[in-house]
Order: C-alpha cells, then structure tokens, then sequence
C-alpha cells in the first residue's frame, strides 16, 4: 500500500482520490470543492447534498497523501463532530470492502472515537469547539475542517 499511496500521491487531486480510493463519483459542484486549492472554503450548499462527504473525504486525502499531517474535524457540539468524523470512518471502511488490495485499515496504528492515527505519523482528530475555543489550543492542526460555521 505504501507504493500505491507514493505513486498516486504525486499523480491524484482529491476528486480523483475519492474515484479511486472510495468508489465516490463526486457531482461538478463537490469536485470543484474537492480540488479547490484555496486556503479557506465554506461549502454554502443545501441540505443534503454531500458536504460532510467531501469534508470527510479532503480529511483522508491530505492525511494521506501528506507526510506527517494533521488534519482536525472541528464543530461546536460533539454531536457534530462525532457525525462527520463518522463518515471518516465509514468512508475507510469502504475502500476496505470495496478495494482490499489497498488495505487503507492495516495503516491505522491507533484509533479511538474522536482520533485515527496512520503508521506513518498522519492523523485525524474530532474535536469540538466549544463556547470559546480554549479546549483546543495546543494543537498543531495542518489542515482544519470545520462543520456549522455560523454557530462558532
């Protein structure tokens, strides 16, 4: 897997990452969201419409894809975090039934329910925010993914 992960990091957007990796054939609005380099986006979509997908899936692309990553899922309840971190989870778990010659599941070393850490020194944390942030300082974040914007 490790080959795969450093051929496909030098080849692969995250929309063609969610192809590959998850079987996820992403709508033009969700692939523009994926491969948007931006530094901060906000998905203003409805209901429904797949953005804790694509959340959930640019959080596995740049921890995989990058060396020693950090990658945070933030929201003000646990509710909130707990339910994209989820998809995470599911989406992992897929790409296990689906492609198991990836074997996406061996290269997790350490996982709880709010944490997933990969072999390699890569990581996805959910966290909440709480009413004034104070209970995520300390935390060295490379990429923050951050659901219910308004309420924060």
């Amino acid at each position: 897997m490790q080959e795969l992960l450093q051929i496909t990091k030098r080849k692969l957007n995250p929309s063609e990452f969610a192809k590959v990796f998850f079987d996820f054939e992403p709508y033009p609005y969700q692939m523009k969201a994926l491969d948007c380099t931006d530094r901060k986006v906000m998905l203003n979509w409805g209901r429904q419409t797949g953005k804790s997908t694509v959340t959930a899936i640019n959080s596995l692309y740049h921890s995989l894809m990058n060396d020693d990553q950090t990658c945070v899922i933030l929201a003000p309840k646990q509710q909130q975090a707990t339910r994209l971190f989820k998809r995470v989870t599911n989406l992992l778990n897929v790409s296990n039934r689906k492609f198991p010659e990836l074997d996406l599941l061996s290269h997790i070393e350490r996982e709880t329910q709010r944490i997933k850490e990969f072999s390699t020194g890569r990581s996805i944390e959910c966290l909440t925010i709480g009413d004034d942030g104070s209970n995520i300082r300390g935390i060295t974040a490379h990429r923050q993914d951050i659901d219910e914007v308004a309420q924060i």
